[in-house]
């Protein structure tokens, strides 16, 4: 079963570590920290920003997934696959767990048996 640090997360800089920021849970403990590198200082916000929406955009692609699969298999069946593929791609690369459009998932049980226990 494929786990992860339930969000919400956080951002924080830490200036005393040359402009790296922090990913902080809901208990302030870090779950990734960002570093300039070779990018450099600019981009280190904003990036740090992203990684703390991954929880929350992980739930609402699930639920996107849940809806969208619902109205495609009855409105459009044949572009069913085509739309929902970039979706579960999203998924399956955030959680590691395979599933095709073609599987008859419910993304919110599954997201919520597999992702979030």
């Amino acid at each position: 079963m494929n786990k992860h640090t339930l969000g919400p997360w956080t951002t924080k800089p830490e200036p005393m570590t040359g402009g790296t920021w922090e990913v902080l849970n809901s208990e302030s403990l870090a779950v990734a920290s960002v570093w300039p590198g070779e990018l450099g200082a600019d981009v280190v916000p904003a990036n740090a920003r992203l990684i703390a929406a991954a929880p929350d955009l992980l739930s609402a692609l699930s639920g996107a997934v849940q809806w969208l699969g619902d109205l495609l298999a009855e409105e459009d069946p044949d572009g069913f696959v085509e739309a929902m593929q970039p979706l579960t791609d999203a998924l399956v690369k955030a959680t590691d767990i395979i599933h095709t459009p073609e599987d008859d998932i419910d993304w919110n049980g599954w997201l919520n048996e597999e992702v979030s226990s």
